[in-house]
């Protein structure tokens, strides 16, 4: 809901997987006055200065305002767009825009009211294949994971593999003039070699290299599969307590 100024900020939104030092009832609080000694940048000290404090995160649904998820937050929201093109992911920042198309409003909601009815069904914390952002993915397209996470991935896989590909290119199509091996190089005869005959140290050097780009691409696999299980457990147990109405999207 919005106020008459057009500000958002007493929008009620759902929250998962908090801080120990997250303090939603404080900030609420102080958002409606309760507090006349407290003002915006009081505020923001105090988000700022609790964070600070116990960073156990622990697994949890909770419906808050988003003026007091801000403050917990220290200001730092992104908003995700789906449905956009090549073009737009690209130029986006990693995890804010994604080809997957939304599900219907109604089908989203009912996955947040379902989370905050079954709070339990929430994973135990993991930075990768359990966090805020899964969540949020889920009850927007009903697929457990985590965009930002995978795009960081995605490009180290590229950067890795493309700095590979070139370093070997490089050294397979640069020659130099080296020493002949054998007799005729102790008799002072030369000859024009790629880089990796005259200097064979190379190649273990840009086999470990490659081998190294594959690191990514086996930590996304791993995570996708967890992912897969965790979105699969998920929908099982959505699907069996839902009403008759939302079974119709």
């Amino acid at each position: 809901s919005e106020d008459g100024s057009g500000n958002i900020s007493d929008a009620t939104i759902a929250s998962f997987y908090h801080k120990d030092s997250r303090d939603r009832e404080a900030s609420d609080a102080r958002r409606e006055g309760e507090s006349e000694e407290w003002n915006d940048d009081s505020l923001l000290n105090e988000g700022r200065s609790s964070a600070r404090q116990s960073q156990e995160t622990t697994a949890g649904v909770r419906s808050e305002s988003l003026f007091a998820f801000s403050i917990n937050t220290r200001g730092k929201i992104q908003k995700v767009k789906y449905g956009q093109t090549l073009a737009r992911r690209i130029l986006s920042r990693p995890g804010t825009a994604t080809s997957c198309a939304p599900d219907e409003r109604g089908l989203v909601l009912a996955r947040v009211k379902y989370l905050l009815e079954h709070p339990e069904m929430l994973p135990e914390f993991q930075r990768m294949s359990a966090n805020d952002e899964c969540a949020s993915v889920w009850c927007r397209i009903g697929r457990w994971c985590t965009l930002q996470g995978a795009s960081i991935l995605h490009i180290m896989i590229v950067g890795h593999a493309g700095g590979a590909a070139v370093g070997g290119l490089v050294a397979t199509n640069v020659s130099f003039w080296a020493p002949m091996p054998g007799f005729w190089g102790s008799v002072g005869y030369w000859w024009y070699v790629p880089a990796t005959v005259a200097y064979p140290i190379l190649v273990p050097i840009l086999i470990g290299f490659g081998l190294v780009s594959l690191l990514p691409l086996e930590v996304l696999r791993r995570y996708r599969k967890k992912w897969a299980e965790i979105s699969a457990e998920m929908n099982v147990d959505f699907w069996a307590n839902t009403d008759e109405e939302v079974r119709e999207y």
